[in-house]
């Protein structure tokens, strides 16, 4: 299956099959995510200790400089209200990237914005029904597509995003 198909059958899920809880959103939405973009299960390192917190994914074997946190919530959880658990985590990390999910939406954050807090870095709101539409697509790739995060485009995509 190509990359559009498998994104068109995560944007179908219904709240059964998913279900409620963080650890579904974390295995039935954000892991298979991750592996569309070229990331192995092996490289994900679920509740991964970082001075003391625990973050629920974390991307190994990225370059320092492009490291990215994930953290998951329950399907209904308002991310809002989280915002500043994940800021601390891509601190800690210096991660390039902090994405927060629940199981309706993927919130990417850029936590160096030019300074700015957390909740004013949000790069991309993603709704899981609009997983497959063109725009989420290149947004994605560019972001978590494992290739561009190795040879560092990523950067210059945030940059373009930002600009």
């Amino acid at each position: 299956m190509d990359v559009k198909s498998r994104l068109e059958h995560l944007s179908k899920l219904t709240y059964s099959e998913i279900g409620a809880s963080e650890e579904n959103v974390k295995q039935k939405i954000v892991v298979p995510l991750l592996e569309i973009f070229g990331h192995n299960r092996n490289d994900l390192d679920f509740e991964y200790g970082s001075q003391g917190k625990r973050i629920d994914i974390f991307i190994k074997g990225l370059p320092v400089d492009c490291k990215i946190v994930i953290d998951t919530k329950n399907y209904n959880e308002d991310l809002s209200n989280h915002l500043e658990q994940i800021g601390l985590y891509a601190f800690q990390e210096g991660a390039i990237l902090a994405l927060i999910v629940n199981g309706e939406e993927i919130r990417i954050y850029d936590p160096y914005f030019r300074g700015y807090s957390i909740r004013d870095s949000l790069l991309f709101s993603i709704k899981r029904e609009k997983l497959a539409d063109e725009k989420s697509i290149e947004i994605l790739k560019g972001l978590l597509l494992k290739d561009n995060i190795l040879n560092k485009s990523i950067k210059q995509f945030i940059i373009k995003r930002e600009g």
